[in-house]
């Protein structure tokens, strides 16, 4: 029995298919079904039922699979604990965040990391907080920012702020836009909305029940950029943080107002599954990205509650 063959299996049943686990470890389909079908042979038994639809474990394979996890997490942890006590980060970290953390957060975290950390190795993946839940409950990333976590379920997370939500549209040419916009004006206009789940598009239909408001619900779209895109063409407006759009509003492109009567914010939080492990370069990312957050609120590009 090798690790190897143990790390394959064990993310086969966590992607419950075998052609994406193999993407995931970087491997070979026909190498990664060898590996498998050589440890069930070993072991005597049948880890995995197969179909044309992918892979599930078998009850004794579900159990196998539970306590792989465990000892490779233990595994790790003491692989992370030698080596942080050299002082120097070596190790990959997987960060999932948030679309609307906007581009100029990530670019210059990323940057940062790169510079003080050069030894280790930041990976980063982007979507919507439903996508980095699902990333974090599957083990593909070590942490996560996402916004409302309470909204998703139980992790281990730490809020790193408050963002106050914005009305946001195309401007106009030789119009002021307003600074302020009350709630139940903002949702009569034609707004284009994230997909659900989505932790704004829920705050946004809970203060409109509250209040006995309709909401003029024009387009949903599972993408921040084409939203964005829509926005600038006049299709129509949305609700967001101001960091989602923070370039566009800087050109000029649109504008931001903040909703009031209710003004409604969400919190920003970082977070990690309840168990894993915590390597060095995690710490030292957690640590910069709390710095980058604080410089951020400092300069006036994010807009605290």
């Amino acid at each position: 029995m090798e690790l190897r063959q143990l790390q394959y299996f064990l993310c086969a049943v966590q992607m419950r298919n075998i052609s994406k686990a193999a993407v995931e470890l970087r491997v070979a389909q026909p190498a990664l079904s060898r590996q498998i079908r050589q440890l069930e042979e070993e072991l005597g038994v049948q880890l995995l039922y197969r179909d044309g639809r992918g892979v599930a474990p078998t009850q004794i394979g579900a159990r196998f699979a539970k306590d792989i996890a465990e000892l490779l997490q233990r595994l790790e942890q003491c692989k992370a604990d030698v080596v942080a006590t050299r002082g120097i980060p070596t190790e990959d970290v997987t960060l999932g965040t948030t679309f609307a953390i906007g581009s100029p957060f990530l670019a210059m975290l990323i940057s940062e990391f790169q510079r003080k950390f050069p030894a280790a190795t930041l990976r980063v993946v982007e979507g919507f907080s439903y996508h980095v839940v699902e990333w974090l409950q599957t083990g593909r990333i070590d942490m996560g920012i996402v916004y409302y976590p309470d909204y998703y379920g139980r992790f281990n997370s730490r809020i790193l702020t408050k963002q106050v939500l914005h009305l946001i549209g195309r401007r106009q040419k030789g119009r002021t836009p307003p600074r302020e916009v009350e709630f139940a004006d903002a949702i009569k206009l034609p707004l284009i909305m994230p997909v659900s789940p989505n932790s704004i598009s829920a705050l946004v239909e809970k203060e409109a029940a509250k209040r006995s408001l309709e909401i003029n619900l024009k387009l949903e779209v599972d993408s921040i950029s084409t939203i964005k895109q829509l926005l600038k063409e006049g299709r129509g407006y949305t609700i967001l943080q101001h960091t989602s759009a923070y370039d566009n509003i800087e050109s000029g492109e649109l504008f931001a107002a903040r909703i009031v009567n209710p003004r409604i914010s969400q919190p920003f939080a970082l977070c990690f599954p309840l168990r894993g492990t915590v390597t060095l370069a995690a710490r030292k990312l957690i640590e910069l990205i709390q710095d980058q957050v604080a410089l951020f609120i400092r300069s006036g590009r994010w807009f605290e509650n």
